[in-house]
């Protein structure tokens, strides 16, 4: 099509432009829903984070049966994924339950029936805008700032 001698094209038409690069608000943008994704979706079930929710050493969070799934013996176990994705997933973090910490979060409900983390102390909605911690004997999460405020090393609730 074309170049039979009744078009002239015009250079623009043939050569592809060149790939651009994101600006400074879509790379914050796509890092947004990247974070939002980790703080709403187990990566090994593909589910929603619902509780009980579950952490390991680097602060993932999981769907504690889809961690219980993956650390009974293969014949028994209901595939969520295959026990190689999942490996691949926790890279070996995840051995038994003694690695992994049951994380208590407060949830605040809005109202018209969006439930949200919230920090106990501060209620600022924990999430991908805000940094959060949890301690870990007991697994109470609290915003970064309040552990912060406080100085202790004792769960503050």
């Amino acid at each position: 099509m074309g170049n039979d001698g009744g078009s002239i094209p015009k250079r623009c038409e043939l050569v592809k432009s060149a790939a651009r690069n994101p600006t400074a608000a879509e790379l914050k943008e796509t890092l947004r829903e990247h974070l939002e994704h980790y703080w709403s979706t187990c990566p090994l079930s593909h589910k929603q984070l619902l509780a009980p929710i579950v952490s390991d050493s680097t602060g993932n969070l999981y769907n504690k049966d889809a961690i219980l799934k993956f650390l009974m013996p293969a014949d028994d176990a209901e595939e969520i994924i295959s026990k190689d994705d999942c490996e691949e997933i926790l890279k070996g973090r995840v051995k038994g339950l003694r690695d992994i910490v049951e994380v208590k979060f407060e949830i605040d409900d809005d109202g018209n029936g969006k439930k949200r983390k919230v920090c106990p102390i501060t209620r600022k909605e924990l999430g991908p805008s805000v940094k959060a911690v949890y301690i870990v004997p007991c697994g109470h999460a609290f915003s970064e700032e309040a552990i912060r405020e406080m100085k202790s090393d004792n769960c503050l609730q």
